[in-house]
Parts: structure tokens; sequence; C-alpha cells
């Protein structure tokens, strides 16, 4: 929910980006679709070390191809 300063305003924000929910260092970012781009999500992760940014696109399932890719991420390299 979100207010203005005078609470004049009041109106609810729904976000499509489930990984907000799902991952706690989740930044967020943008998701989108388009019939070229197909499904598209540029994502975000940060923590105290890292701060990765991930873009699918042409994807059939953008927050499974997110997921895949973070996980590769985290178990494949290190940050020091």
């Amino acid at each position: 929910t979100v207010k203005s300063f005078d609470e004049k305003f009041i109106g609810k924000v729904e976000t499509t980006n489930k990984l907000l929910n799902e991952i706690p260092q989740t930044i967020g970012v943008k998701t989108g679709r388009t019939a070229e781009a197909g499904e598209v999500l540029i994502y975000e992760y940060k923590n105290d070390v890292k701060d990765l940014l991930i873009i699918v696109m042409g994807s059939e399932d953008r927050f499974t191809d997110v997921r895949a890719l973070l996980n590769w991420l985290l178990t494949s390299y290190s940050w020091q």
C-alpha cells in the first residue's frame, strides 16, 4: 500500500516479480513480455559482497530461468 504524505491518495501496488518474495536478497528491477522478446526479466541480487544482474529474454518461464542462473552463479563462483 502506498500513500501520499497528506493521505489523500491511497493505492495498492502489486508486483509481477515473484522472486521478490521468494529470494530475500532480491532487489527486483523489471519484468515484461512482448511477442518478439517472449518473457523478459531483468533481475538484481545483492548482498554484502555481491551485486549480480541477470537478464533473461525469450524465455518461456523467466522465473525458473533466473533461479537456475542465480543458483549456478552462487555455486560456481566465490567473492572475497
